[in-house]
């Protein structure tokens, strides 16, 4: 237990982000399951999850705001024990942790998103608070998660450090507790990019992203200890040099392969209803066929006729025999081919299912083990990224201010929210509270 990482996971700072409360659900309940991957996690980390911090204000209905009207998440840098006991408190539990040597490993407040599609993160980094090394760890889990999901995109994530954000919770943990993992884990309220159209989410897609998030931090904890190892090997200094040739491919680029497999089947599956209608028509002509013969050798008994001379109909010499049984013959083996050929084209229908299927979870620890452990940290980012970043921080260049204007934090729902409550109730409220010290700014 004394080894054991500690996981801070918050959710509904914000009242009205439900979307947060449906992601926390399908944590925990993956984090109390039997399954091996949780009993996985709880043998790694320590979790410490608060799944409402601002139960008042979504009691009352507000939006952004606690009860006193003020947004929690402008409070973590000098939060008032009376005004704000929730992050109060919460910050007391990291000074907790920190004065008894517990390494906070990753801090992950949920929200949800009214402006972007996908799910994505916003972390803090500055090339000047470690350099390539600070660079590529705080990007290496987000690159994790969306190897595992298509409703993550690791292209929104931003980890520009906003001056408007610096009381926010992801800002001021990593800044004061030193964690490199704080993140604030961003949702649409929509949906996501699947393809190149937009799919809405459904409840269980947020209890989905909660067990990808788990899921990523038992890959996250061996990728990072073999990085980790190499810090040690080249006395703290890494390298984008690939040691993979293969790098790791997001899980929107294969589900673009996955929607062109099943365009694939879908030409198959036309292909073979065409053949199965042609053998229908084939099979009613010969039956048509067959009732005319029986029908004209019923009328002539064992002789044999043709009709003004056109070709011969009956099946009453010996030659009308044979001419028939070459016909019913060559009849059976096209019904037969067609079979065969359908047959085999659903083989292939099932095999290129089977390639396109998703990695089965539930696989032993042990085997989770092995293949995390021989994965390389480079096999998550694109080799180009990797020398961008590195060649911009030797030259001086922070590559977090390299980003679009459209890949900020700077237009997510963490903007300071137009208070329930007016400055002026606010003032007459903190006065009503019988020994209540406010700093006001």
């Amino acid at each position: 237990m004394e080894r054991r990482k500690i996981v801070v996971i918050t959710a509904r700072v914000h009242a009205a982000e439900v979307t947060g409360s449906f992601k926390v659900e399908g944590i925990i309940s993956f984090l109390i399951s039997s399954r091996p991957e949780a009993k996985r996690l709880r043998e790694l980390y320590v979790f410490k999850v608060v799944p409402m911090l601002n139960p008042e204000g979504v009691l009352v209905g507000n939006h952004r705001s606690s009860l006193t009207g003020v947004d929690l998440n402008r409070r973590w840098d000098v939060p008032n024990e009376t005004l704000h006991p929730q992050i109060y408190y919460l910050k007391q539990l990291f000074r907790l942790l920190e004065s008894e040597k517990k390494e906070i490993f990753v801090f992950c407040d949920l929200h949800g998103h009214t402006r972007k599609n996908n799910s994505f993160v916003y972390g803090c980094n500055k090339a000047a608070n470690g350099g390539f090394c600070s660079w590529t760890k705080v990007r290496l889990l987000p690159r994790v998660i969306a190897t595992k999901t298509p409703m993550f995109s690791y292209n929104d994530c931003s980890f520009r450090v906003e001056g408007s954000k610096q009381r926010t919770a992801r800002v001021v943990v990593w800044k004061e507790f030193k964690v490199t993992n704080s993140f604030t884990l961003e949702s649409s309220f929509y949906g996501y990019l699947r393809g190149d159209q937009i799919a809405p989410y459904q409840t269980s897609d947020y209890h989905t992203l909660g067990h990808t998030l788990l899921h990523s931090l038992v890959e996250y904890y061996y990728v990072l200890k073999k990085l980790e190892k190499e810090l040690v090997l080249t006395n703290g200094w890494l390298k984008p040099s690939r040691l993979l040739t293969v790098t790791g491919a997001l899980a929107a680029e294969e589900l673009a392969k996955k929607l062109k497999n099943e365009k694939k089947e879908e030409r198959i599956k036309e292909r073979l209803k065409r053949m199965n209608e042609t053998s229908q028509q084939f099979r009613e002509r010969r039956r048509r066929t067959y009732n005319k013969l029986l029908n004209g050798r019923k009328e002539v008994g064992s002789k044999s006729f043709y009709n003004s001379g056109e070709d011969y109909v009956g099946r009453g010499s010996r030659n009308g025999r044979k001419e028939a049984a070459r016909e019913k013959f060559s009849a059976h083996s096209t019904i037969r081919n067609s079979h065969l050929t359908l047959h085999s084209s659903k083989l292939t229908i099932k095999n290129e299912r089977r390639g396109s299927e998703k990695v089965d979870h539930r696989q032993s620890c042990t085997e989770a083990k092995e293949e995390y452990a021989a994965k390389d940290w480079r096999a998550y980012f694109p080799e180009e990224e990797l020398l961008a970043a590195y060649n911009q921080i030797n030259a001086g260049i922070d590559p977090n201010d390299n980003l679009p204007d459209n890949v900020s934090s700077n237009d997510s729902d963490s903007n300071p929210s137009e208070g329930n409550m007016s400055p002026e109730e606010m003032h007459d409220f903190v006065l009503s509270i019988p020994g209540a010290i406010v700093l006001f700014r």
